[in-house]
């Protein structure tokens, strides 16, 4: 075989190592943008009928799968509406960031900061679990949010919306937040007033009052120290997976197969042409 024969064969040879790759590192990629899980937040009921005066409680809930086995660590729930028409009064924690993901007490404390800014249509509580524990994920209760409707409210169709929340996990990955308004009808409803006709303020510029850190205890009467074991088991399993990435890993085990592979032939190549 000639030289140029050669060169040409090496030179392909590279060019198919270069295309498999690629095509190992394009299908590998999708499993890792897909971990980003998005948090979605709505309300229970999420459509009221009420008339002017009234009152309304609303369980705000939560759904997130966490990515790459972290959990959920910290919430902070905007509720925004039009203050000429709604009304928040109490804004209380619910149980599901103390959880286990499961239905039951983790054992770690929340610690709990809130503000109800009515001129400005803007109540804020923000949750954080301590330790962190590994987060949680899943779906559950929030917070409870009490809604008063205005004595001199008209007719009107308005929501409260919820698009404003923060979610963090204990990867610090981003996490997306979709949400679904909740629906008021006034008297019956009307004319629809969204809350975005009202210039909300930016979320970052209300100071939050710290309140009382909810102590949670297991379901099943475990001790504190069994609860501490068992956050720091939760703990250590999240910087596992953290440290580990599988998309990446497929990335690299598959490129380095792929020019092992090449390789091989490359080598047959020069043994069949010396014969």
């Amino acid at each position: 075989m000639t030289g140029p024969t050669r060169a040409r064969r090496a030179v392909s040879l590279v060019v198919l190592a270069t295309l498999v790759i690629a095509l190992c590192v394009t299908t590998a990629i999708g499993p890792v943008a897909a971990g980003d899980q998005t948090a979605i937040v709505w309300s229970e009921p999420d459509t009221v009928t009420v008339a002017p005066g009234e009152t309304v409680e609303l369980e705000v809930v939560l759904q997130s799968a966490g990515s790459h086995d972290a959990g959920v660590e910290a919430v902070r729930l905007v509720a925004q509406y039009h203050p000429d028409y709604l009304s928040v009064v109490d804004v209380e924690q619910g149980p599901w960031l103390a959880g286990d993901g499961s239905g039951n007490d983790s054992g770690v404390d929340v610690q709990t900061a809130e503000t109800i800014a009515d001129e400005n249509g803007t109540a804020i509580l923000e949750q954080r679990r301590d330790p962190d524990a590994g987060g949680v994920s899943g779906v559950g209760t929030i917070a409870t949010v009490t809604v008063e409707v205005a004595e001199d409210a008209p007719a009107a169709t308005t929501d409260i919306a919820f698009d404003a929340t923060d979610v963090s996990l204990t990867s610090e990955w981003p996490t997306p937040v979709v949400d679904e308004p909740t629906t008021i009808e006034i008297d019956g409803g009307g004319e629809r007033v969204a809350p975005d006709e009202f210039d909300h303020p930016d979320p970052d510029e209300f100071d939050l009052e710290e309140t009382a850190d909810t102590n949670s205890t297991t379901g099943d009467g475990a001790d504190g120290d069994d609860a501490t074991e068992s956050a720091g088991s939760g703990s250590a399993e999240t910087a596992d997976a953290t440290e580990s990435i599988p998309g990446f890993t497929i990335v690299g085990t598959a490129g380095v197969g792929a020019v092992l592979i090449v390789l091989s032939g490359l080598a047959v190549r020069r043994n069949r042409s010396q014969r």
